[in-house]
């Protein structure tokens, strides 16, 4: 508590000593990641697990590529944008090129066109993808470590670079040879114990006991963020498949970041309209739109090159993500420093929540009961169904249908071909427009016949 004249305020503790940033980061991987890592690692005909895999992968995933906008356009970020020739080239010329870049590629297409270059191209962009993530954990980690900075050797910083680094590179050869760890190349299996071993030396500095109780609680608060996302590495090196999967401590630690400098103290709101698209559920209404959008442009099919290269112009997002955080988030820029050290190191007075007036009260709730009466009108209701309809066989069928072709893959090595034929035979009901299905059915047919058996 700390006294401002007569009245007495509370602070707010640094941000990760706070007990829900806590909660929510260590709740992604154990109520989210490492369930769904479970649920898919043995075949399941649950209906209820593709909409689980969506939702991590769309409201987290999808979501964290365009909350970097939301800092990108703030007024203050872009007058800085546009102080000098080279931040010119790096925050507007490089994200315009980037996007026009992916939008050529897909609208070509580049994968028909060129298929050798396009795998070099791919190849390259998911490197970013593994070293981006590394990245962030590793800024991450120096948030959570901060009471320990006087406790920890110089090198300690250096390792733990080195550790997120060398599981990118792990993540990048196993996504090279196929999709699962190649442990029989010396080039995978000799860096994965050389990183065991390296972890296992950044462990020990941890535990080494800290004068103060608060270092102690950071220790050990810091170590186990250290081993959540090096296990989350580490399964994305056992298998790409899931990647994705894991992400989930990466999509809601981002979210986790991003609320004080979308809605903290960083930048006063300039004009209604600012503060009122900074409000909570406007601001993330407007995000769902706009992520929804984005995700329907593959339904969108047309012949004329132009019109695809329009249709694709965002897909190129995830990589402008990648870019503009390698900057967006620098603590040793000045300009950067002074908005985010106040942010997330230092304690500040807890501000006074201000009350709805009855006029915005009034608003919403006059748009709620729109929304309601909308919901009653048949040709309202007929457009849902029909949205939902779509929905359901275009996106949420074909991810059930990779599930069990997976899974049907899997025995189909193992040599149990039958298990192999009844999960492919149900990815092919699913995705009945999927040619991959029904050709890898036909080649365990030509397998299961006589006359191929050995005698």
């Amino acid at each position: 508590m700390q006294t401002l004249g007569a009245e007495r305020v509370s602070t707010i503790a640094p941000y990760y000593q706070r007990p829900l940033a806590i909660a929510l980061t260590f709740g992604a991987v154990l109520l989210i990641a490492l369930p769904l890592v479970w649920a898919r690692m043995s075949p399941s005909d649950s209906t209820l697990l593709p909409y689980l895999i969506l939702a991590e992968a769309v409201g987290l995933g999808t979501t964290h590529f365009f909350l970097t906008l939301a800092i990108y356009l703030q007024p203050s970020q872009l007058k800085y944008a546009n102080s000098s020739l080279s931040r010119r080239l790096i925050y507007f010329a490089l994200p315009l090129l980037i996007l026009l870049t992916f939008a050529w590629v897909e609208a070509w297409p580049l994968k028909a066109a060129a298929p050798v270059a396009a795998t070099y191209f791919y190849l390259a962009v998911r490197f970013a993808d593994f070293f981006h993530v590394g990245r962030q954990n590793l800024g991450v980690l120096q948030i959570w470590k901060m009471p320990l900075k006087d406790s920890l050797p110089s090198w300690t910083r250096h390792a733990e670079n080195a550790l997120f680094v060398g599981l990118a590179l792990l993540q990048l050869e196993t996504y090279a040879f196929g999709g699962f760890f190649p442990a029989e190349r010396m080039s995978a299996w000799l860096p994965a114990l050389l990183l065991c071993g390296l972890f296992l030396v950044i462990v020990v500095q941890y535990l080494v006991p800290c004068s103060a109780r608060e270092s102690r609680r950071a220790g050990l608060l810091a170590l186990g963020y250290l081993a959540v996302q090096t296990l989350c590495a580490a399964l994305a090196v056992y298998a790409t498949w899931l990647y994705l999967t894991v992400l989930a401590l990466h999509y809601l630690e981002y979210h986790l970041l991003m609320a004080p400098r979308c809605f903290g103290a960083s930048e006063a709101p300039s004009g209604r309209v600012l503060g009122f698209l900074r409000r909570g559920g406007v601001f993330y209404g407007l995000l769902a739109v706009v992520v929804v959008m984005f995700e329907a442009r593959s339904f969108v099919v047309s012949e004329s090159m132009s019109l695809r290269f329009a249709v694709h112009i965002f897909d190129g997002i995830f990589m402008l993500h990648y870019v503009l955080d390698a900057f967006l988030w620098k603590f040793h820029n000045p300009h950067y420093r002074a908005q985010l050290y106040p942010l997330y190191f230092q304690k500040r007075l807890k501000p006074e929540r201000s009350r709805p007036s009855r006029r915005a009260l009034g608003a919403l709730g006059a748009a709620a009961a729109v929304f309601v009466l909308a919901l009653v009108l048949p040709p309202v209701r007929a457009g849902l169904a029909s949205a939902a309809s779509q929905a359901q066989r275009h996106v949420v069928d074909p991810l059930h249908a990779e599930e069990y072709a997976r899974w049907g893959m899997h025995y189909a090595e193992a040599g149990q071909l039958n298990e192999a034929t009844r999960q492919l035979t149900r990815a092919s009901e699913l995705a009945p427009d999927d040619p991959r299905w029904k050709s890898w059915l036909r080649q365990l047919s030509q397998a299961t016949r006589p006359e191929h058996k050995q005698p």
